[in-house]
C-alpha cells in the first residue's frame, strides 16, 4: 500500500516537471516559429512531446508508474536538450554580428591611425546617406525575428561602425577610383598576382593570424608562451643595425631559456627558497661587475649602492625564513618600507638620462618584487630583463653606445614609419603576455598562493592580499612599459599610437576568446573564459595606463623639483638686493 502510494506521488511529481518543461519549450519554440528559415530540435519534436505525454498519461491511466518514471528519466536529457537549443537559437546570428562589430572597429582604430589629421566632429557621428537602408532593413529584421533591445543592438552595431568608418575615410570613393585606375591599366591581370598587391599581403595576413593564433593558445594554456619566445627569436632578422647582429646570438640564447619557464609548475604549487635568496644575490654580483665598468662611471654610485642593497635583501630573506618560525614584525615593516622606496629612491639616485632610469627602476622595482617571491619567478624576472634590455638597444640601434649613454629624458622623438611601429606593438603584446603566463596563469587567480605574501602582512586580509598580489603582477610590466616609454621617448601621441596598435592585436585575440565564452560546465571552466575575454580586453587599456605613469615616473625628477624652489629664492633674493642698491643709489 505504501508503495503503491509513493510510487503515485513520484508519478505526480514526474507529471508536474513534464509539464514545465513542456511549457518552456513551447514558449521558447513560438518565439522563433514565425521565421522562414525555422526548424526544428531534431531529436525531440513535437510529434515526440506528444507522443511522450500520451504515453505517460496512459501508463498514469493504468497504474503503471514505475514504468512512467522511468520513461520520463530516459527522456529529461532530451526535453533539457530542446529547450537550450530554442535559447540559444540565434547564438550564430548574434556571434557574426558581434564578430562584424569587431572587425569594424578594428577597420575604425586602422582609419584613425593612417589619418594625418586627429580632430573628430560631430559630424563623423552620423551616419552616412548610404547606409540608411541597411539601417531600416535591421531594424526591420530584428521586429520580424522579435529580438530584444540588446539583441538589435548587436545588428545595428556593425552597419554604425562601419558607416562612421565611411565617414572618417571614404572607403567606398577611395575603392572605386583605386578600382578604375587600376582596371584601366593594359597588364592589371599581371599585375593582380603580382607580389606586392597579392604575394605580399597574402604573405602578411598569414603571419598575422600565426601571431594572433599564438597568442590566443597562450591563454588557453601558459605552455604556448615558449612558441611567443620562439616567435621572438626571429626578431633581430627584422633590424639592419650592425649592434642587432653582434647581439643576436645572445638575443636567440636568452630565448631559449626562457622557454623553459612556461614548462615549469605555476609558482604557488611549492616553495623553493633558496632561488629566492640566489636571485638577489645573481643581481649583486651584476651591479658589482657592472660598477667596474669604466664606460659605467656616471652609474658607478647607483650600482654600489645596488650591491649593498640586494645583497642585504638575500641576507634579510636568508634569516626571515630560516632563523624564524614566523617573519618578527620589524620584518613586516621592512617590506612595506620597500614599496614607496622603489618609486622614489630612483629619481634621487639617477640623473634625468633614459638609460640611467631604466637601470634605476629596474634594480629599486626588482626588491619589492623579490620579497613576494616564493619560487623561480625572480629568476625568471632576472633573465626576462636581459631580455628587455636588449631590446631596448635593438631599438636605439642607429645610435653608439656613448650616444644612447648621453640620451636625455627630455631628447628629441625621431620620427618612425607603420612597419617600426607594428614591430613594437608585437614585441609589446609578447612581452606583457611573458608577464603574465611567465610564472603563472594570471587569468587565474587560484595559481597564486597567498603564503607569498608572509613577509607583509600575517594574517588573513582579502583586500590587502588581493593588492599585493596585483602589484607583484603589475611590477615586471610596469617595467615594461617603462622600456617602451623610452623607446618613444615619452611622446604621448606615440604612446596612443603604440596602445591603439595593440588594440588592434588584443580585439581579435577578444573576438577568437568571445566564441569561446561557456555557460555550461564547471563554475572554473565558465570563469575561465570569462576572465580571458575580459583579460584579453583590459590589455590595450593598461598598457595606456601603465606607459602614461612610467613616463611620469621616468621624467619625476625629485632632487630638480627640490631645487627649484630654493633656486627662487635665491633669484629672488638676489632681486631684492639689486632693488635696495637702487633705492639707495
Amino acid at each position: 500500500m505504501m508503495d503503491s502510494r509513493s510510487s503515485s506521488y513520484q508519478f505526480k511529481a514526474i507529471e508536474a516537471n513534464f509539464r514545465q518543461l513542456k511549457e518552456q519549450i513551447i514558449f521558447l519554440r513560438n518565439a522563433k516559429s514565425n521565421r522562414l528559415w525555422f526548424h526544428q530540435f531534431d531529436k525531440f519534436g513535437d510529434k515526440a512531446m506528444e507522443s511522450l505525454q500520451n504515453t505517460l498519461i496512459s501508463l498514469g491511466r493504468d497504474r503503471r508508474f514505475s514504468a512512467a518514471t522511468s520513461l520520463f528519466a530516459d527522456n529529461a536529457y532530451l526535453m533539457k536538450e530542446a529547450i537550450v537549443f530554442y535559447h540559444r537559437y540565434d547564438r550564430q546570428m548574434l556571434g557574426a554580428a558581434v564578430s562584424c562589430s569587431f572587425i569594424a572597429w578594428i577597420a575604425l582604430v586602422i582609419s584613425f591611425l593612417n589619418s594625418s589629421s586627429q580632430r573628430i566632429s560631430y559630424t563623423l557621428l552620423v551616419p552616412h546617406r548610404v547606409f540608411v537602408t541597411p539601417f531600416l532593413c535591421s531594424i526591420a529584421f530584428s521586429i520580424y525575428c522579435s529580438l530584444s533591445f540588446s539583441q538589435t543592438v548587436y545588428i545595428i552595431l556593425p552597419i554604425y561602425l562601419i558607416s562612421i568608418l565611411e565617414n572618417h575615410s571614404g572607403l567606398m570613393k577611395y575603392v572605386r577610383e583605386r578600382s578604375v585606375t587600376f582596371f584601366a591599366q593594359p597588364d592589371w591581370l599581371n599585375k593582380l598576382v603580382s607580389k606586392e598587391l597579392f604575394a605580399k599581403p597574402f604573405l602578411t595576413c598569414i603571419g598575422f593570424i600565426i601571431t594572433v593564433g599564438i597568442f590566443v593558445l597562450t591563454f588557453v594554456d601558459r605552455a604556448f608562451l615558449a612558441a611567443v619566445f620562439v616567435l621572438l627569436m626571429f626578431l633581430p632578422q627584422f633590424y639592419s643595425d650592425a649592434i642587432v647582429s653582434y647581439w643576436s646570438k645572445t638575443w636567440m640564447l636568452t630565448c631559449l631559456i626562457l622557454c623553459i619557464f612556461p614548462f615549469l609548475p605555476a609558482v604557488g604549487v611549492s616553495t623553493q627558497l633558496p632561488l629566492c635568496i640566489l636571485s638577489p644575490l645573481i643581481t649583486a654580483a651584476i651591479c658589482h661587475r657592472l660598477s667596474r665598468r669604466p664606460c659605467l662611471a656616471r652609474l658607478q654610485e647607483l650600482l654600489k649602492i645596488m650591491v649593498y642593497v640586494h645583497s642585504t635583501v638575500a641576507v634579510f630573506l636568508a634569516v626571515v625564513n630560516y632563523g624564524f618560525d614566523k617573519p618578527p614584525s620589524i620584518a613586516r615593516w621592512v617590506s612595506w618600507v620597500s614599496i614607496p622606496l622603489s618609486l622614489v629612491a630612483p629619481s634621487l639616485l639617477s640623473g634625468p638620462y633614459i638609460l640611467d632610469r631604466l637601470v634605476a627602476y629596474s634594480l629599486c622595482f626588482y626588491v619589492p618584487y623579490t620579497l613576494l617571491s616564493i619560487s623561480y619567478e625572480s629568476m625568471f624576472v632576472i633573465v626576462f630583463l636581459f631580455l628587455l634590455a636588449m631590446f631596448v638597444r635593438f631599438e636605439f640601434g642607429h645610435l653608439s653606445d656613448v650616444e644612447l649613454f648621453q640620451l636625455k629624458i627630455d631628447s628629441t622623438k625621431v620620427a618612425t614609419g607603420g612597419y617600426v611601429e607594428v614591430r613594437r606593438t608585437v614585441v609589446c603584446v609578447s612581452f606583457v603576455l611573458c608577464t603574465l603566463f611567465g610564472t603563472g596563469n594570471f587569468a587565474s587567480i587560484n595559481s597564486f598562493n597567498p603564503s607569498t605574501l608572509n613577509l607583509f602582512i600575517s594574517v588573513f586580509s582579502p583586500f590587502i592580499m588581493a593588492i599585493l598580489l596585483i602589484l607583484k603582477l603589475l611590477i615586471p610590466i610596469l617595467l615594461v612599459s617603462s622600456a617602451f616609454a623610452s623607446i618613444i621617448r615619452f611622446d604621448p601621441e606615440s604612446i596612443q599610437r603604440l596602445c591603439c596598435f595593440s588594440l588592434i592585436f588584443t580585439d581579435f585575440m577578444s573576438m577568437c576568446f568571445f566564441h569561446q565564452l561557456k555557460d555550461d560546465g564547471s563554475w572554473l571552466d565558465i570563469g575561465m573564459s570569462i576572465s580571458q575575454f575580459i583579460v584579453s580586453m583590459c590589455i590595450s587599456l593598461a598598457l595606456l595606463v601603465l606607459l602614461s605613469i612610467s613616463s611620469h615616473l621616468m621624467a619625476f625628477d625629485l632632487l630638480r623639483k627640490a631645487a627649484t624652489p630654493r633656486l627662487s629664492q635665491e633669484i629672488e633674493s638676489v632681486n631684492r638686493s639689486l632693488l635696495s642698491d637702487d633705492e639707495a643709489a
